[in-house]
């Protein structure tokens, strides 16, 4: 399922009704209550979203469903997986949401349960382009719907920056992402690039067996793919490591220069 976007500011004259519902009464009434981390009814773009999603579902009982939104839509999708039931929650196979604003704070405490349950399955993804304007309320530390993939971005113009301008990607055509310190992203980025080697791996086999170019082309892709993704892990363990040390060489210096303190306190009182 797929939700648009706002209508651009540049329709006004052309589409004045959907220019006024998508800025004024959506986008401008979110980032209020983002900002100030209010929980509260949701727009009636968000509301309209979570009933389209729970009517298809209604309509198709077979099928598995995934959810794509974009800047506004992002704030639809986000909306609309964390209105879903446990039971409806099951038959969502994922959810890629691109340059939206958190919409976490605005949830209600059911739609929290369904949206943390969701992200920890692994089911959710958030791109946040951090040089991006509109995706505001994002860090590490605060809650969200889905899991942030911070995205390693080139600097472009301010409309382009939000129209995935600023991203860029590898040869099998991911997303490129910001994967310091951050393992969870590190490991996503290793099995894109895997299913990236298994898609070229398909495309070789529809044209007869492989090769013995090849199978060595894939089989090196895929150990470099493997081993890049074990040695940033490892940097990044290493590096948190030494935070650790250092912190507690710390904590221990101090430690002793109280431990110092209350000697030298102790001795005088003795003699």
């Amino acid at each position: 399922m797929l939700y648009r976007g706002s209508t651009g500011l540049d329709k006004v004259k052309e589409q004045t009704g959907d220019v006024w519902q998508d800025w004024v009464v959506n986008n401008v009434d979110m980032a209020r209550k983002i900002l100030a981390a209010e929980q509260g009814a949701a727009p009636p773009q968000l509301r309209s979203s979570a009933a389209a999603l729970k009517e298809a579902m209604r309509h198709y009982p077979n099928a598995q469903f995934f959810v794509y939104g974009h800047s506004l839509g992002s704030m639809n999708g986000q909306y609309a997986v964390a209105d879903l039931s446990l039971e409806e929650s099951r038959r969502l196979s994922g959810g890629c949401f691109f340059q939206g604003p958190n919409i976490y704070t605005v949830l209600t405490p059911s739609q929290r349960v369904t949206a943390d349950l969701l992200t920890r399955s692994g089911k959710l993804h958030n791109y946040v382009d951090e040089k991006d304007l509109v995706p505001i309320g994002y860090s590490k530390d605060k809650p969200m719907v889905g899991r942030m993939r911070p995205v390693l971005s080139k600097k472009v113009g301010w409309v382009d920056q939000h129209m995935w301008g600023g991203y860029q990607y590898d040869q099998f055509g991911n997303v490129l992402l910001d994967t310091k310190g951050e393992p969870d992203v590190i490991g996503l980025e290793t099995l894109q690039r895997l299913a990236g080697i298994e898609n070229v791996k398909r495309h070789f086999l529809a044209k007869g067996s492989l090769s013995s170019a090849q199978k060595i082309f894939l089989d090196a892709s895929q150990a470099k793919a493997i081993t890049s993704g074990y040695k940033k892990t490892v940097e990044t363990e290493i590096s948190e490591l030494k935070k650790w040390f250092q912190t507690e060489i710390k904590n221990a210096n101090e430690l002793w220069k109280t431990t110092k303190l209350d000697a030298r306190y102790w001795g005088a009182s003795l003699t």
